[in-house]
């Protein structure tokens, strides 16, 4: 009798040990997820930077005045809208400086064709990057523009 009960507390303890790498596997798996769509975000806004340049190359250097009208023109096959939750990315071209720049507010990234994808938490957090990409933003877009994409 003792041997039984001794295989069954030994059996309970491995159910619960399971249940608790399970649990954490859950968490993991979650977070897995989240860095995947925020991956798939990044190749979004990738796509839609490499069709702005096709774009500006057919059209005597100029960028698509809104990202409807780059998907109409595009041959390119990528999305505007956040795999997230399909929130259409914030768009802001200036064709006088040969400048864009794209956002997901969501995953708070931005993407312009002179610095390429900035991930605005690493760019709050380290002050020399911070300098450098908020000098090349300030020469590209107005205050109301920068404290659109997020920049003070």
């Amino acid at each position: 009798m003792k041997k039984y009960y001794k295989l069954a507390t030994l059996l309970i303890i491995l159910c619960l040990c399971f249940t608790i790498v399970g649990c954490k596997s859950k968490k993991e798996i979650e977070q897995n997820k989240k860095l995947e769509v925020q991956a798939e975000c990044s190749i979004n806004l990738s796509a839609i930077s490499n069709a702005c340049d096709i774009y500006a190359k057919e059209h005597e250097g100029k960028y698509p005045n809104s990202l409807d009208e780059l998907k109409r023109n595009s041959k390119e096959n990528f999305s505007i809208n956040c795999p997230e939750n399909s929130n259409k990315y914030l768009y802001i071209s200036k064709d006088e400086k040969y400048y864009y720049i794209i956002k997901c507010s969501d995953h708070k990234i931005i993407m312009d064709n002179k610095l390429g994808i900035i991930e605005l938490d690493t760019f709050k957090r380290e002050p020399k990057f911070k300098n450098i990409v908020q000098q090349e933003l300030q020469e590209n877009l107005n205050p109301e523009e920068l404290k659109e994409i997020g920049i003070d």
